[in-house]
């Protein structure tokens, strides 16, 4: 979701910025680099992106200090998914407009998708300079850690995004997450709970918080939240899977019949998929099941095929 609304602000942006460029062309020092400017937000108006990029690169040619057409051409680079050029781009125009907002946060997010954390530190600090204790701009610039797996860093942007934005769920959820990955798992749980109580179908917490108490063989607290990630999304086939290994942990009669038919919807539910994962994922699951079945016969428990 979060990369979904950061795609959808830069090209936000850069609509709001073609049409104050468009209708500014004296923004440039040179007329010849205003005219292919225009041209350029034309050529974007028709659709005709490689135009558009041929005609904001020749209006960099003839003025390099203008710095429309190098944000113009950096939301290009970032919907087509050049992250790197895209980076290029919006560095250049902080260097041309250090008060462009706009210009440092798209510069943050390029570098949180090359994973460049030293140009996206520097980028979000300097957004949050002009507008400071911002929550988009805060969240955005946890999320430079978090999706980069810096979750120690992490930590200390999404505290502060607590503190500015304290009932949201998505927040604590990465705050839960950052702290397990960051080995504080009594923080984690804390965290995750926090997101539950906000929403209490939250799916994605009961599966980190079974992953938690999974990890530490706490069978029954782990088959409660996969029960409860399998009963808001019986799709989550790593949870059925999570949820027949924390109940073969349980070792009672009942667990080990709910273990059996938990492997047997995560069988069902990957029936066909590919990936090296999945598949060694089927093979235990199989291979346990078999076992289970054979326990079954011998101990003469019933269980659904």
């Amino acid at each position: 979701m979060i990369t979904k609304t950061v795609v959808m602000k830069i090209f936000l942006a850069a609509v709001l910025g073609l049409l104050i460029a468009g209708t500014s062309p004296l923004a440039a020092q040179d007329n010849t680099a205003a005219e292919h400017f225009n041209n350029g937000v034309d050529a974007e108006a028709a659709g005709n992106t490689a135009k558009a990029i041929e005609e904001y690169r020749a209006a960099i040619a003839a003025d390099s200090s203008f710095a429309s057409p190098y944000y113009n051409l950096g939301v290009i680079y970032y919907s087509q998914k050049k992250f790197t050029d895209a980076l290029k781009m919006f560095e250049r125009v902080t260097q041309l407009e250090p008060d462009n907002l706009d210009a440092w946060k798209n510069m943050g997010l390029s570098a949180t998708e090359t994973g460049d954390l030293s140009k996206g530190e520097k980028a979000f600090t300097e957004a949050l300079k002009i507008k400071s204790n911002d929550p988009e701009l805060t969240e955005l610039f946890a999320m430079l850690f978090y999706k980069n797996e810096a979750y120690k860093r992490a930590i200390a942007k999404l505290e502060d995004l607590v503190k500015l934005k304290n009932q949201d769920k998505k927040t604590f959820y990465a705050l839960g997450k950052s702290y397990k990955e960051a080995g504080n798992n009594e923080q984690a749980i804390v965290n995750l709970q926090s997101a539950t109580k906000i929403d209490p179908e939250y799916q994605m917490a009961y599966f980190e918080l079974g992953n938690i108490y999974l990890e530490d063989e706490n069978w029954s607290k782990a088959m409660q939240n996969y029960e409860k990630s399998v009963q808001y999304d019986p799709d989550h086939y790593q949870s059925w899977f999570n949820l027949g290994s924390a109940c073969v942990g349980e070792s009672t009669e009942s667990s080990i019949v709910r273990a059996y038919e938990a492997y047997q919807k995560f069988l069902s539910l990957t029936n066909g998929r590919g990936g090296s994962q999945i598949k060694s994922m089927r093979n235990t699951a199989s291979n346990i099941s078999a076992q289970l079945r054979d326990y079954f016969d011998q101990a003469g428990i019933i269980y659904d095929e």
